[in-house]
């Protein structure tokens, strides 16, 4: 995904490892679902605060792997070191649960899937953002509540892969038709395609995906024929494609140059 928050979201997803929480008195103790909530938003807090030092303290300092990032096992000590690089490249950074799920297991253990957003700016003013879920599982021992073991899935934003025009060679305008090749499936409003022939001069297009399921791939036929000799430009616009996962939208509209058969 976006180069910097890449690093990022594998740093905040152990933020709240090793944290322990002393017990209550009996009666106020909360139940493992709210404590697994409190810590996920500890965590929160404790890296748009950009606390690598308290984060350091937090997760335990050994070789047992506590996260998962897409498939990579992290170990307490890489993690500590990579979170420090990361955070002193950093001017901001914001992160925030949009919304979550707990599951607790018995009266120990609880497993909290959140959907987070975050946004950051480095030391050069560049902003980005991103979406990511996450999955952690908080469990208490005989020393309180700590974090355990934490797996983040993160999307790419979308992109447009490749654009395929097919029969503007020759000078049946039936036969023309346009294919849109996305990074990954997407929802794609009526809105998210346009042509003009030459720039300025629209033509209307139907669009739809090449197969059910398949929304990866979409096929744009224009409804009506095309100056001979023109200059197209077929626009993706970014604000009206967004990933099946998410909603995250391209981040820049697309553009593409199409020759029409004079």
């Amino acid at each position: 995904m976006l180069t910097h928050l890449r690093p990022w979201l594998m740093i905040v997803a152990v933020t709240a490892g090793g944290v322990a929480i002393g017990r209550a008195s009996k009666g106020t103790e909360p139940g493992a679902a709210e404590m697994a909530v409190r810590l996920a938003q500890e965590m929160a807090a404790s890296a748009s605060r950009r606390d690598a030092a308290s984060n350091g303290r937090l997760i335990p300092q050994t070789t047992r792997v506590v996260y998962v990032s897409n498939g990579n096992p992290i170990t307490g000590k890489q993690y500590v070191d990579t979170l420090g690089r990361y955070y002193a490249s950093l001017e901001t950074l914001d992160f925030k649960w949009d919304k979550w799920e707990v599951v607790p297991v018995g009266v120990d253990a609880a497993v909290f899937t959140g959907w987070a957003s975050a946004r950051t700016v480095d030391l050069a003013g560049k902003s980005e953002a991103g979406r990511a879920i996450f999955t952690m599982v908080f469990a208490r021992d005989a020393t309180g509540w700590k974090r355990v073991i934490a797996q983040k899935w993160q999307a790419e934003v979308p992109t447009v892969r490749a654009v395929y025009p097919a029969g503007f060679d020759r000078g049946r305008a039936q036969e023309r038709r346009i294919a849109v090749l996305f990074s990954e499936p997407v929802k794609a409003t009526a809105a998210a395609f346009s042509l003009a022939c030459p720039p300025g001069a629209p033509i209307p297009l139907d669009a739809k995906a090449d197969s059910p399921g398949g929304d990866s791939l979409f096929i744009l036929s224009p409804r009506q024929p095309f100056p001979p000799g023109a200059r197209c430009k077929l626009r993706v616009v970014a604000s009206q494609v967004a990933d099946d996962h998410f909603g995250q939208n391209m981040a820049a509209d697309y553009s593409f140059e199409i020759k029409v058969a004079g």
